[in-house]
């Protein structure tokens, strides 16, 4: 008879590839098997997901209804409007949940309900539960001469801010030469709307449609043009620290500026701006009489390296002749 293998201990080794038989527990009850353990330790997992679903269902509930309500509403950066005017134009009120308030939406009316707002974030602090209205306020660079003695006030951006029939205090600049006719307080310069087709519209009216946006076109690409000249004008200011406030722009290839109603200063076109206005700076403070009057021609500078002075007879500040002489070579 085969002896049978045995391990280290005696024991009769256990057969490979044979199922093996669950012996009892002590106490009768047989062990579970290995797929029913399996589903109970999933049923398990399941029921933390349940809860833990539950609870975080339960704590964005509260979080958006009777937790977080506002205590405090603030504006800050803007005094161009009354605060309370503000507020109440974004509708938000105290006791309202902090998570509810449409953030973006509120950002976006604003800046079209108040021009002079440049930027705007809201802000929201959870303890105490508060609204904090950022602002960034716009500021006018430059004022348009526009026909019935008004002024349109601009940013750098071309964003219309107000008209008005005084000028602002500061040393702004007056321009001349920039037709804007139609724009109000929100508006871009250099930005328009097509006018829709109607539905049904007759020949005629397409027509005076197309005429329409061509007309729109041709204004917005001429107020494009002259932003531009403002803008390297402002940025030329700043380099040679040469205050200007009267410019006129209506020939594009000719800007002129008048510098304290006695000198005019033709520039030609826009390129090359502050090195024309460092020798207008030399022409006025070094050679000429402060109270001369003339023209002082700069167009032909960047070509010719000159500038030429012509002085306006009958305006001498002691009597003596003022002679046209000429800065260069």
């Amino acid at each position: 008879m085969p002896s049978k293998a045995k391990t280290r201990g005696g024991r009769p080794a256990k057969s490979r590839g044979k199922s093996r038989r669950v012996k009892p527990r002590s106490g009768g009850r047989p062990a579970q098997p290995r797929k029913k353990r399996r589903y109970r330790r999933g049923r398990k997992i399941l029921h933390y997901v349940f809860f833990g679903i539950v609870i975080i269902s339960f704590i964005v509930t509260a979080c958006l209804t009777f937790l977080f309500r506002i205590e405090d509403i603030s504006v800050i950066g803007l005094d161009m409007y009354p605060e309370d005017e503000v507020i109440a134009s974004t509708g938000i009120q105290l006791d309202d949940n902090l998570f509810r308030v449409p953030a973006r939406s509120i950002e976006r009316e604003l800046l079209a309900l108040y021009p002079y707002i440049e930027t705007v974030r809201l802000h929201r602090q959870l303890f105490p539960p508060s609204i904090e209205i950022r602002a960034q306020q716009s500021v006018p660079s430059a004022a348009l001469a526009v026909p019935g003695g008004e002024f349109v006030f601009i940013t750098r951006t071309g964003k219309v801010l107000e008209r008005g029939l005084v000028l602002l205090e500061g040393d702004i600049l007056l321009v001349q030469g920039i037709d804007v006719q139609g724009r109000g307080p929100g508006d871009f310069l250099g930005q328009f709307e097509l006018a829709p087709i109607s539905p049904g519209e007759t020949p005629a009216q397409s027509q005076q449609r197309e005429l329409c946006n061509e007309r729109l076109r041709l204004q917005s690409q001429q107020e494009a043009s002259g932003l531009i000249m403002i803008n390297n004008l402002l940025d030329a200011m700043y380099t040679t620290d040469f205050v200007l406030t009267n410019v006129d722009v209506t020939d594009r290839f000719n800007m002129q500026i008048m510098y304290e109603n006695r000198l005019l200063f033709q520039l030609g076109t826009d390129a090359h701006l502050a090195d024309k206005l460092m020798i207008l700076h030399e022409i006025v403070y070094e050679h000429l009489h402060p109270e001369a009057h003339g023209v002082v021609d700069a167009s032909a500078y960047i070509t010719r390296s000159r500038a030429i002075f012509t002085p306006d007879p009958g305006f001498n500040s002691d009597g003596s002749p003022i002679n046209r002489f000429v800065l260069g070579y």
